[in-house]
């Protein structure tokens, strides 16, 4: 006999015993659903839930702390609303149920294909949260359906938050919460948090979402030193000083096209986090004109020279009494631009207003891209605050030709909080360095130590690298003689 004719044999043998044992169920509309092989098959009504405005992203609903709990519940087969009713149940990630509601269902119309509801939360003190549905209509269909949301983190801080750099496995949380910490950094590149940080709500803030724009001088590479492109730009530069295309930052912060990605990435960073409330979004880690705040003659690419003479036209009430400020001869403001260090340290006398001007005109550009990138956060996440991570110091060693006080001034109107860099080579942040970063490490032993004395109680597990050479001695090695 053919294969082809074995297979088909087989198939029907299968197909009938099917037909055969299988009960016949009535489909949601009590009438039978036809199927293969005179097969009367369930199709079950399924009912969903949907909250108030949703932008259709997928993204995780979020309700502010105190908001009532809104939205309708959609049938999927009309239900007899007489005599009917529904039950709303709302527990938290913490097994905590705090709403179990049984209502009326509402007789505006026969039959109901829809059902609206609000509902309190009280003690609503964590993040994630799940809402149960169940309705049973007076004609006995019952539907359910389940949903997660989140209520978002305070706007407001009320108490003192306690973050850590460093990334912490699950195992960990408890104890690094009970060492009081309220959070760590998650990296901005569009990858939603770990999902146990939510469910024992751990905080986060979102790192380094402009890394690539602010900070492109001092980044992290798999393949070379974080200061490769700076280097690189100085020994450039170094090997022919006259050329100013050397000194065209990349990115530039003026180039319209760089701006327009900022607004992008800003905005879509918000939108992906925003229900999550990060802590904060920090603008970049250890950013700066150049590598963070050394010395560097950025930035001399056409749209910033161009940027600068419209700068100057504000301050400058004609171009004769800039050079007269500059003691200078430019004939047309199209020949004004920035003098680099060594311009200006070959002139004679003491005037450095020329590259002074450009210097401030530098920590506007950045401060104005600063605010660029928290307007497209606030355009999404109203609530949002933005930071700077690794902020450095600005005395005399490593102030880059910065006026630090005025930038500080002015940053902070579009900068809410910034986290100072710790480390032995910057001990003038708020103590030693080395005291900092000692303490965050045995703070995460601590915590690893706590975590394994768990494991080891719950499993009788205490390492798992060594897990697969104990097995082996355990199970294959030579029975005794």
């Amino acid at each position: 006999m053919p294969l082809s004719l074995v297979r088909l044999q087989a198939v029907s043998l299968v197909a009938s015993i099917i037909a055969i044992a299988a009960p016949a169920v009535l489909a949601a509309d009590d009438s039978p659903a036809q199927g293969i092989g005179g097969y009367r098959g369930y199709s079950p009504a399924i009912a969903r839930i949907e909250f108030p405005n949703e932008d259709g992203s997928g993204q995780e609903y979020g309700f502010e702390r105190g908001e009532p709990v809104r939205g309708v519940i959609r049938l999927g087969v009309p239900v007899k609303a007489q005599a009917g009713t529904y039950t709303l149940k709302i527990s938290d990630s913490f097994g905590r149920q705090l709403v179990n509601k049984l209502a009326i269902l509402p007789k505006d119309s026969e039959p109901l294909s829809e059902i609206p509801f609000e509902v309190s939360v009280p003690n609503a003190v964590v993040q994630r949260h799940t809402l149960q549905v169940a309705v049973s209509g007076g004609d006995g269909k019952a539907q359910s359906a389940q949903r997660t949301f989140l209520y978002r983190l305070p706007a407001a801080w009320t108490d003192y938050i306690c973050g850590v750099w460093h990334r912490h496995n699950e195992k960990r949380l408890p104890y690094l919460q009970e060492m009081y910490l309220t959070g760590s950094q998650w990296p901005g590149n569009g990858v939603l948090p770990p999902q146990d940080w939510i469910d024992h709500n751990y905080w986060f803030y979102l790192e380094g979402t402009g890394n690539w724009v602010f900070a492109p001088y001092h980044i992290w590479m798999p393949d070379r030193e974080k200061t490769y492109y700076y280097e690189e730009a100085k020994k450039a530069f170094i090997a022919n000083r006259e050329d100013l295309r050397i000194l065209e930052r990349n990115p530039c912060l003026s180039n319209h096209i760089i701006q327009e990605r900022i607004r992008r990435e800003f905005g879509n960073a918000a939108r992906i986090y925003r229900n999550y409330r990060p802590l904060y979004y920090t603008v970049a880690d250890e950013s700066g004109i150049a590598n963070q705040a050394a010395p560097f003659d950025f930035c001399f690419s056409p749209q910033c020279q161009a940027r600068f003479r419209a700068w100057l036209q504000e301050r400058y009430p004609s171009l004769e009494a800039l050079n007269q400020q500059w003691g200078t001869r430019f004939k047309t403001w199209d020949e004004v631009r920035g003098a680099t260090t060594d311009e200006i340290f070959a002139r004679e006398g003491d005037n450095f207003s020329q590259w002074c001007d450009h210097k401030e005109f530098m920590d506007d550009v950045l401060v104005g891209a600063y605010a660029l990138a928290g307007e497209s956060v606030k355009r999404v996440d109203k609530a949002g605050r933005l930071g700077i991570g690794g902020v450095q110091g600005g005395d005399e060693a490593d102030g880059g030709g910065i006026d630090i006080h005025r930038f500080e001034a002015e940053r902070r109107q579009h900068i809410g909080l910034q986290q100072p860099r710790h480390d032995g080579g910057h001990h003038h942040h708020e103590g030693g360095g080395h005291a900092h970063r000692d303490g965050a490490r045995q703070a995460a032993r601590h915590a690893d130590e706590r975590a394994d004395a768990q494991e080891v109680a719950e499993h009788e597990v205490v390492d798992h690298r060594r897990a697969y050479e104990d097995d082996q001695q355990v199970h294959h090695a030579p029975p005794p003689a």
